[in-house]
């Protein structure tokens, strides 16, 4: 009868440390799939942001050359690329800075772009590179 106690209880003693590994590799399991699920988040921000920065310079390239000048201000843009007359929760500020060479005519134009993530101010950028010629 002891035997059978002994049994019971070894049983219920595995049983315990099987629950006990298999939660604490369920606790790893959803460590992982939140760091998974923010990089994703990150990574489609980024995407956003070249787009946006990409918009820019499609608009700078369309300006006459001798009115390619840098700008004051940030430009405001949502995530789908317009223009935007306010910054809000969802938007990228970009910025530009010319820079003319003698020879041959030409401007460099560097493009950045900021944006907020979770509701702090302006924690990740990027920053786009091209020449303008005559």
């Amino acid at each position: 009868m002891e035997s059978i106690k002994n049994e019971r209880a070894a049983s219920l003693i595995e049983a315990m440390i099987a629950l006990l590994i298999f939660l604490i590799a369920s606790v790893g399991w959803l460590a992982l799939e939140s760091s998974l699920a923010q990089q994703s988040g990150q990574s489609h921000l980024i995407s956003q942001a070249v787009f946006v920065g990409q918009s820019a310079i499609d608009n700078l390239r369309q300006m006459p050359f001798d009115q390619v000048d840098s700008q004051g201000s940030a430009l405001y843009f949502t995530s789908g690329g317009k223009l935007s007359e306010t910054a809000d929760d969802d938007f990228f500020a970009v910025t530009w800075e010319v820079t003319e060479t003698d020879a041959p005519v030409s401007k460099n134009i560097n493009v950045n772009v900021t944006w907020d993530v979770y509701s702090d101010d302006f924690d990740n950028s990027i920053e786009l590179n091209f020449v303008r010629s005559q």
